[in-house]
């Protein structure tokens, strides 16, 4: 919301899509690639998606987007780190290498929707918080790093990592209990969820 309202803000042409899948991690996406398994939201992602029931090959191939940045977001959402974790980067970095030659002209960027640099995640334990933190923060970092030299890229894979406010603002509730996601960016939601 925040996106594209700024952009609207400074007179910016901007589509955004957001092909969707709630709590998958990049494993999911890369084994249902060409699979009918995907709601498929454009600009607006309260409202209702323009496509249900899609592909990720059909959103990135088709011919009325013209895909200028292409950003990768890994959902973990288990209470411990281990090696067997590691698949879904396996599966991830796959991933990029289908979309690059599907789109070799888009650039990479990664998403870490918890971020370390503000300390919270869902977890209950600050401890186990703090390693999955900790854990998500340096994959994301490897991950770019090995996305550059698999695609032989000539820029930085850069890593986004969003903090509470951002992540959480979608569902700002408002005085009346009622969720406002068409005020979502606003100082008003940014404020009621907490630093």
């Amino acid at each position: 919301f925040y996106l594209r309202d700024m952009a609207e803000e400074f007179d910016i042409d901007i589509r955004m899509g957001l092909a969707y899948q709630s709590g998958k991690n990049l494993t999911y996406h890369y084994e249902n690639r060409e699979n009918n398994v995907i709601s498929f939201y454009v600009n607006d992602f309260a409202a209702n998606p323009v496509g249900t029931n899609v592909s990720l090959k059909s959103i990135i191939t088709d011919p009325d987007f013209d895909w200028d940045v292409i950003i990768l977001q890994n959902y973990y959402g288990g209470s411990n780190v281990s090696s067997k974790h590691e698949q879904m980067w396996v599966d991830g970095l796959s991933l990029a290498e289908y979309i690059h030659d599907l789109v070799p002209d888009a650039i990479f960027k990664l998403n870490q929707v918890w971020s370390i640099d503000i300390g919270y995640s869902t977890m209950d334990s600050e401890t186990t918080q703090d390693a999955v933190d900790e854990y998500m923060y340096n994959r994301n970092k490897q991950f770019a790093d090995e996305i550059e030299e698999a695609l032989d890229l000539d820029y930085e894979v850069e890593v986004g990592y969003v903090g509470k406010a951002i992540a959480t603002a979608r569902d700002y509730i408002d005085e009346n209990g009622l969720r406002v996601f068409g005020e979502a960016y606003s100082v008003e939601a940014f404020t009621a969820v907490g630093d």
